[in-house]
């Protein structure tokens, strides 16, 4: 399980990262899309570590529980290979999007 301070739950944060006015792509191909939103700079306060948000839609598969275990698949390799690797001042919230799972 991802540690609450890394994890992106706040609709409205989604909602800005899906907004291609204000989110940016990072990457993407033909299974899922990385979307980030720039975290604002401030001087005065210890850098966050970037915040994850995984959503994965009907299109993937009808059964939430098959949503449910890709999701904590996608957790587990956020939390064991990708957050290690990123560093504390990363300034984007990342947001990560399924579109297809074969």
């Amino acid at each position: 399980m991802l540690p609450k301070t890394v994890r992106l739950k706040k609709r409205w944060l989604f909602a800005k990262t899906l907004n291609p006015e204000v989110g940016v792509r990072l990457a993407a191909n033909p299974y899922y899309a990385i979307l980030g939103l720039p975290r604002p700079q401030n001087q005065n306060t210890a850098p966050a570590p970037p915040q994850f948000g995984i959503l994965i839609s009907k299109k993937v598969d009808k059964r939430s529980a098959r949503r449910n275990r890709i999701r904590r698949q996608l957790r587990e390799i956020i939390r064991c290979q990708i957050l290690p690797q990123l560093p504390p001042a990363l300034c984007s919230y990342t947001y990560l999007t399924y579109r297809d799972w074969e």
